[in-house]
């Protein structure tokens, strides 16, 4: 069966190096995103983070929405932190 939702959906991964002298370059972590464009104009971003660096570690998971005017309508973030 064919979808009938109309929209585009993008994706990615972005790697975190690390600029620290003793660390130049290494991987520190890292973030996905999903980004959906639907016809109507609305966008709805995706994106979940880990930095992995010894102290602090940290996770961050992010939702927003915009409007077909790229006007934030909502946003949910959830940070978690560990030392």
């Amino acid at each position: 069966m064919a979808s009938l939702m109309k929209h585009q959906n993008i994706f990615g991964r972005i790697a975190y190096t690390s600029k620290k002298p003793d660390l130049m370059n290494q991987p520190r972590g890292h973030e996905t995103f999903h980004i959906t464009k639907h016809n109507d104009g609305k966008v709805i971003l995706r994106a979940h983070c880990e930095i992995e660096e010894p102290e602090p570690t940290v996770m961050r998971d992010v939702i927003l929405s915009q409007d077909k005017n790229n006007k934030p309508t909502d946003c949910f973030i959830r940070l978690t932190c560990w030392r």
